[in-house]
């Protein structure tokens, strides 16, 4: 099986440069929202719990580490009409896919939202321990519409999830969303994240209207207050051009080879399909000083976000050696014991550094 996270959409997966960051374009239909879902574990509505895992790697780790993790991969085959490569028609794909959390009360659930992609056999699996609920996603649009209508009736042209309860089996998307149980619980996520929207957009407009009193220039008080100005057209546009960038970036823990950081500030993203995971590089300390390990990556790819704005995320990077062993040539795979470090990039392309950790 591939366990690489490959994107066969119907808009080609070509490499972003990082100084064009053009708009994230998409294939849903205009006005429709996608279709996404979130897993519980009982019928009282109780959130999955436990770890959630990229790849069976870190399901063993931990698992070894007495945790329970899950996970949730989307699977398909390429359909004859893709146009791209190097993946082919008939070939069978994978990826982990990315979650968002959403927080309700003193609850925190995890929202997946299904890709549109050149694919036929579309299918999520869910896995926790040892337990396997495939779940059969449609692919002739007049299966999709009525799921689509249902959305939209609950939360307007904006995207909210269908509840499903994790249970081994297999059962098709549509029959899961049909369930009455959880529809109470559908509709209070869905106005939680209606009351997220309302609220980021008047943080965005008190931020704005910050930002325009701190650029008004005054001019010298003997000036007479009919001539006082503020900033120029240039000036303003100028500003409103500049790029956030990081605020910090610490490692909170280190576990053999898997490092979780946590990060404040507007992150670079690699632009994956529902992915959040940053771009990063890898540095080895030598008696020469730091050397790049793994250089970090100067492309993203334009399906998911480009960036984030996080305040002290904590997010879990692939197992070291394995990204490694992914991104080097052959001679240079393996990942030695050492003192490392992990360099992230902010949206103003200023790069900044964590401590120092090992690896053993």
């Amino acid at each position: 099986m591939n366990l690489h996270r490959i994107a066969v959409y119907r808009w080609p997966m070509r490499a972003l440069l990082l100084l064009l960051l053009l708009p994230v374009k998409t294939l849903a239909q205009p006005g429709a929202p996608p279709l996404s879902f979130a897993l519980v574990e009982n019928e009282r509505g109780r959130p999955m719990r436990g770890p959630i895992a990229e790849d069976g790697m870190m399901v063993e780790l931990l698992s070894a580490q007495g945790k329970r993790p899950w996970m949730v991969q989307q699977l398909f085959t390429v359909s004859a009409e893709y146009p791209y490569g190097p993946e082919k028609p008939g070939d069978r794909v994978q990826w982990t896919m990315g979650e968002v959390p959403l927080q309700l009360g003193g609850r925190r659930y995890l929202r997946f939202e299904l890709s549109d992609c050149y694919c036929v056999d579309q299918q999520v699996v869910v896995q926790r321990d040892g337990q396997v609920m495939r779940i059969r996603i449609p692919n002739d649009p007049r299966e999709r519409q009525p799921l689509l209508e249902a959305v939209q009736r609950r939360s307007g042209d904006h995207a909210s999830p269908e509840v499903f309860r994790f249970r081994p089996g297999t059962f098709t998307f549509a029959e899961l969303a049909g369930e009455a149980a959880f529809d109470a619980l559908e509709a209070r996520l869905a106005e939680g994240l209606e009351h997220d929207r309302a609220a980021a957009y008047q943080e965005q407009l008190a931020d704005q209207a910050r930002h325009d009193r701190e650029q008004r220039i005054l001019l010298p008080s003997s000036v007479p207050p009919q001539l006082q100005t503020g900033p120029t057209a240039e000036e303003l546009a100028r500003a409103l051009a500049a790029p956030a960038g990081l605020e910090q970036v610490s490692v909170s823990r280190v576990v053999g080879d898997t490092v979780w950081l946590r990060i404040t500030g507007r992150v670079m993203l690699d632009g994956g399909c529902a992915s959040n995971r940053p771009l990063f590089g890898i540095e080895l300390w030598t008696d020469s000083g730091w050397v790049e390990r793994v250089p970090m990556r100067d492309v993203q790819m334009d399906c998911g976000m480009p960036w984030a704005d996080w305040r002290e995320h904590e997010v879990m990077l692939p197992t070291l050696r394995w990204w490694t062993s992914a991104n080097q040539p052959a001679a240079t795979r393996e990942l030695k014991p050492g003192m490392y470090r992990v360099v992230l990039m902010g949206a103003n392309r200023e790069r900044r550094w964590t401590e120092a950790f090992e690896v053993r």
